[in-house]
């Protein structure tokens, strides 16, 4: 066969993408009709779930990440915990998810579980490339743990390890 016979007639690709796209739009008219019949059928008013609306909370149930670091800030001083530079963020140092799933999330924005660190080693520190050291972590944490019985997440050693893997001849 030659090129020239290879190549798709215009005239007929453009037939054929109309015609894609009308059966498209009748299949999404039809299945649009159907849901909407099978729920009015399924379904009589006084079963239907109501609206998804999220309830407002007052602003004192609300945990705000700012005041958070503000307060740790405060508590700790603004000064990184392992490189002794000025501290721009503020880490947990038992997370959030932690305490959610031990049913104690209403203590997520206690100062005394943060750590003031840099934004480098707060980076290196969450994916796992450089963790920040047992001896680095304020005293503060370790009461926070007692008091919650969470004493057991600061010894994990993948964690919060005691000694560096790589020896850089500093310990906070």
């Amino acid at each position: 066969m030659k090129p020239s016979e290879l190549r798709p007639d215009p005239e007929k690709v453009r037939a054929w993408q109309q015609r894609s796209r009308d059966t498209a739009i009748e299949r999404a008219r039809g299945r649009e009709g159907m849901k909407s019949l099978q729920l009015r059928a399924a379904k009589p008013e006084s079963l239907r779930a109501p609206s998804m609306k999220r309830s407002r909370r007052s602003p004192r149930d609300r945990w705000v990440p700012r005041d958070w670091t503000r307060r740790v800030f405060e508590m700790h001083g603004a000064v990184c915990v392992v490189t002794g530079q000025r501290a721009v963020q503020a880490h947990h140092a038992i997370p959030v998810q932690t305490l959610v799933q031990r049913g104690l999330a209403q203590h997520a924005g206690d100062p005394r579980n943060g750590v003031p660190v840099s934004k480098r080693v707060h980076e290196r520190h969450e994916q796992a490339v450089e963790r920040i050291l047992v001896a680095c972590l304020p005293q503060s944490v370790f009461e926070f743990a007692a008091d919650h019985g969470l004493e057991w997440y600061l010894e994990r050693q993948q964690i919060y390890p005691r000694v560096p893997p790589a020896w850089k001849g500093r310990l906070c």
